[in-house]
């Protein structure tokens, strides 16, 4: 009995998986232009089309995963609006904003960033040693979360 249920369970969580997937044609134009320019060597795995889950916002969001562990998130228009690298690896620092990767460098150098996500009014960004800072639209230093 126990079993049947976990089949069933199982069963139900990979359909709609299945459903969840898209192909890389769906992405916005901006999103390909994106990744061919900054990750030329990447393969994508799959992309997963969702809502965005914010109050504000129930635009969709492309999630695309790369057999490397990287994982980027596009907004409906194609702007970046995550990046997580794969674990104990760093984002390229050709794919983040220049101050941002500036100012890690002086102040961190030994530590590569590990996570980036910009939403209405900050960026995020998690550094491989466990540091959370974050910075305002243009890349201004705000705190050390």
């Amino acid at each position: 009995m126990k079993k049947a249920i976990l089949t069933g369970v199982l069963s139900v969580f990979t359909f709609g998986f299945l459903l969840a997937q898209t192909g890389i044609e769906e992405l916005p134009e901006s999103a390909k232009e994106y990744i061919e320019q900054k990750f030329p060597s990447e393969n994508i795995t799959f992309v997963e089309k969702d809502k965005d889950l914010m109050p504000w916002n129930n635009d969709d969001m492309y999630e695309v995963h790369f057999s490397s562990g990287l994982e980027i998130v596009f907004n409906k228009d194609g702007e970046v609006t995550e990046i997580e690298a794969a674990k104990n690896q760093s984002i390229p620092v050709e794919a983040l904003p220049s101050t941002i990767v500036s100012y890690v460098q002086d102040n961190y150098e030994a530590a590569g960033i590990k996570s980036w996500d910009v939403d209405g009014k900050d960026q995020d960004v998690e550094l491989i040693n466990g540091v959370d800072l974050e910075f305002d639209k243009k890349g201004k230093f705000l705190r050390v979360d």
